[in-house]
């Protein structure tokens, strides 16, 4: 019995990597100009309306995580609190040597401000933890340029001590991942220079 259960859970997980590659290549292809998504370079897809993101390293290497996008739903506007939609690049990564669960503040570590585990489900506080992920816009009017700028934004993939609410729309904008999934996707995309992300609603 023990047997054809693990055998149905793995077919089930199969054919959701399968989905997910055929995702990832749709919207790769989806890529603006300028966008260089030369083989091995590595794409992050983040599906709002899933409250998912797939990350994928070249040669049908993905991986799937559950996050928080904004509570508001997706959209440009300064002073918004939503997600902002589209072409995106990781402009910059910051927390490489700092401990799983360091608070940060304006991308530097607060001194001191280390949330441990029992710490990442509570708190009224939204705090950015563990790693960052910077996000740059690539597209003019949708999310870089007057009013809609996502690096001006801050925008950032980030661990969260609110791992309560992964799997539901409930950040200000950014977009929250689990603390030891955001240390894991840090490790994975060290060897890409370059990482482009695209935000659907």
């Amino acid at each position: 019995m023990k047997s054809s259960v693990l055998l149905a859970a793995c077919l089930l997980l199969g054919a959701a990597q399968a989905n997910d590659t055929a995702l990832v290549a749709k919207y790769r292809a989806t890529a603006p100009r300028g966008v260089r998504m030369e083989p091995g370079s590595a794409f992050i897809l983040v599906l709002a309306g899933e409250q998912r993101l797939i990350a994928d390293f070249g040669g049908g290497s993905n991986i799937s995580y559950r996050v928080s996008t904004a509570k508001n739903g997706v959209g440009s506007g300064h002073g918004s609190e939503m997600t902002p939609p589209g072409w995106h690049k990781v402009h910059s990564r910051y927390g490489r040597k700092a401990e799983i669960g360091q608070a940060f503040f304006s991308r530097r570590a607060i001194p001191g401000k280390i949330l441990q585990e029992t710490e990442w489900r509570s708190g009224e506080e939204d705090l950015v933890l563990s790693r960052i992920f910077w996000l740059e816009g690539l597209e003019d009017g949708v999310n870089r340029g007057k009013g809609v700028d996502s690096l001006e934004r801050c925008t950032y993939i980030h661990g969260t001590n609110r791992e309560d609410l992964l799997g539901k729309p409930a950040s200000h904008g950014c977009i929250r991942m689990g603390n030891k999934d955001v240390v894991e996707l840090f490790e994975l995309l060290r060897p890409h220079k370059n990482v482009y992300v695209l935000i659907i609603a």
